[in-house]
């Protein structure tokens, strides 16, 4: 891996400990650049502001968890199947990973300063499942008749 490519990992695992320990909307410049060992500068260089870092974070958790959903997907699902595998693995490895619990427990209670990372997070994981979906059933024709995939309701809300 390249010097920029172990900085970007190096960033997020120290940075999820940090997170989780103050949550999403307690997390403070000064001291996450403290616990990610980054000057200001190199931090804005990567990573642009907090929220955007915060995003990243959370992005890459649901990189991971869409792996997950794409290795339970079989040939030959009808959509109403794949929805409801979708469904399944995505709560499950949401209740395993203690940064998206976190997220998800915070998020109904995010200020103005959170409502961009909240929106870039939603729009990131319709993103995802939509392309999953068109992936697996090779066109998109196939999924605009399944309803509620796009809805602008975050997907990791306390009543999701």
């Amino acid at each position: 891996m390249s010097k920029e490519t172990d900085f970007i990992a190096t960033a997020l695992t120290l940075s999820k400990t940090y997170i989780l320990e103050v949550g999403f909307r307690s997390v403070r410049l000064e001291k996450l650049l403290s616990s990610i060992k980054c000057s200001q500068t190199k931090f804005y260089s990567y990573f642009g502001n907090v929220n955007e870092f915060l995003a990243f974070v959370l992005k890459e958790e649901w990189r991971k968890m869409f792996l997950v959903i794409q290795s339970h997907l079989k040939k030959g699902l009808t959509i109403e199947k794949c929805l409801e595998i979708v469904t399944r693995v995505r709560d499950e490895h949401i209740g395993q990973s203690p940064l998206l619990m976190r997220y998800r427990e915070e998020s109904n209670f995010f200020g103005k300063r959170l409502q961009a990372l909240e929106k870039s997070v939603i729009d990131f994981e319709h993103t995802m499942l939509n392309d999953l979906l068109v992936s697996y059933f090779h066109s998109s024709n196939a999924i605009t008749s399944a309803q509620g995939l796009k809805t602008n309701k975050p997907c990791l809300s306390s009543d999701s």
